[in-house]
């Protein structure tokens, strides 16, 4: 994972769409929910035909027509911007105040729907208090909108594998932020839906017995997976920039993603009905 890639027009164009394949999951949900909620039904699969073979067109017509030259350089571990840090710190503060219990809470759900049921109920003391909730989305808005602007921003130093899954993660989750606030705030709150677990697992037709909810498989199979992912590549740059050697660096991030795959089989084998 040491070797870095120099991006040539037609790299690039593959990174980039690469990255949109990995944000697929959550982007066919928000797809499907904006079509619920416009009262247009049956067209999920047509609508996402076309609008992936319109991204194909145009990936084939930049390929066709890509410019010549020298290499385009892009990214770095050590962006020269405070953006890169703010985006940190919002990212710590997320983790701390709401994503990690919120995903252990789903971890208890291999325990029964009860025992979920209590510590969200004991936490949504805190999560929806009436000064704590549009704080929390806030930072939520501010997370995704800086990762663009990060996600979009040329630096001056050749691509590594890890800097690649960081910009497929962020991406990825980046779609699954505003799809996932946008299935609870408009979706369900609006029409006046419980969103506990029930809800989340898509009861009680579950998630894996009904044609619209097996969408949600992989929207949440991916989801802390890939949270775990783009964290553990930020730590080994955070690491290195301290002066830890890049080969300890390494090892770091990848105990991380091993320890946010486990993390994730979990709770993903709770919604799907396991129980312990």
């Amino acid at each position: 994972m040491a070797r870095k890639l120099l991006l040539t027009p037609i790299r690039r164009l593959g990174l980039e769409l690469c990255c949109l394949y990995a944000a697929t999951p959550p982007a066919f949900t928000l797809l499907g929910v904006l079509l619920y909620l416009m009262r247009i039904d049956g067209i999920d699969d047509a609508t996402w035909t076309g609008a992936w073979s319109a991204l194909t067109a145009y990936g084939a017509l930049r390929m066709a027509t890509h410019e010549t030259g020298a290499p385009r350089i892009l990214l770095t571990d050590r962006p020269r911007s405070l953006l890169p840090a703010l985006h940190g710190i919002s990212a710590l503060l997320l983790l701390t105040l709401f994503l990690g219990p919120h995903i252990v809470n789903h971890l208890l759900g291999l325990l029964g729907e009860d025992v979920h049921r209590d510590v969200m109920t004991w936490l949504r003391h805190f999560y929806r208090n009436a000064a704590v909730q549009p704080a929390l989305v806030a930072v939520f808005g501010f997370q995704v909108i800086s990762g663009l602007v990060l996600l979009c921003q040329p630096q001056s130093q050749p691509i590594s594998p890890f800097q690649v899954l960081q910009r497929a993660s962020g991406l990825y989750l980046a779609v699954f932020i505003p799809a996932h606030l946008n299935s609870v705030f408009n979706l369900a709150r609006r029409n006046g839906v419980e969103t506990d677990y029930a809800w989340a697992t898509g009861q009680p037709a579950g998630l894996l017995d009904d044609a619209w909810n097996i969408r949600l498989v992989p929207h949440y199979a991916l989801a802390i997976l890939l949270l775990a992912i783009h964290l553990a590549c930020a730590v080994r740059v955070v690491l290195m920039a301290h002066g830890v050697r890049e080969r300890t660096a390494n090892g770091w991030a990848w105990i991380l993603m091993l320890a946010g795959g486990v993390l994730d089989a979990a709770v993903l084998a709770g919604m799907l009905g396991m129980r312990l």
